[in-house]
């Protein structure tokens, strides 16, 4: 997704491509992150479809534990295989290979 005309049109700009964001081994979704330019409010936007809005809800406890550092080495390793096998069983949505720069 590139930072032209669609996203100045809304006032808004596009700080992190969703494509990055979506190519990431843990990423259930498209999560994009913008900025009100006035304020410099920052706000994120998440595309789902149903199965992978579930996923994320079922993964959210071991993200947490995870991005806050609570877990031991054991723990962080059974939290991260846990994302990763219910990561891989979403599946990509009809048509997202056709999207330009889907990843």
């Amino acid at each position: 997704m590139s930072n032209g005309a669609s996203t100045s049109a809304i006032g808004r700009e596009l700080l992190v491509d969703p494509a990055a964001v979506a190519s990431h081994p843990s990423s259930l979704g498209i999560n994009s992150e913008w900025i009100e330019p006035a304020t410099g409010q920052r706000f994120e936007v998440q595309f789902h479809t149903h199965i992978s809005f579930e996923a994320k809800q079922l993964t959210h406890d071991a993200y947490e534990r995870l991005r806050t550092h609570q877990a031991d080495k054991f723990e962080q390793m059974v939290l991260e295989a846990f994302q990763k096998k219910v990561t891989a069983e979403v599946p990509d949505p009809l048509g997202a290979a056709d999207i330009p720069d889907y990843p």
